[in-house]
């Protein structure tokens, strides 16, 4: 059947496949943009079981996670 599949690659040289209909370029992610992410995943997944964190220790996890949102 008709389907769409996600291809997750760092090879920039993809978008020249007569395959691939549409490209989506995701660089690095700064600390800022890091750590929004973090928060966003954790809000929407709404996981009240786990225990409440600090804004100091949120952060330091999220200086540990790499750079690329899909890692």
């Amino acid at each position: 059947g008709n389907g769409k599949i996600l291809i997750t690659t760092r090879d920039s040289h993809i978008q020249n496949s007569k395959q691939v209909s549409g490209t989506v370029l995701v660089g690095e992610l700064d600390e800022k943009e890091k750590l929004d992410l973090f928060r966003r995943i954790n809000t929407q997944r709404g996981d009240n079981n786990t225990p409440q964190t600090s804004s100091e220790n949120i952060e330091a996890i999220v200086k540990d996670l790499p750079p690329f949102p899909l890692d």
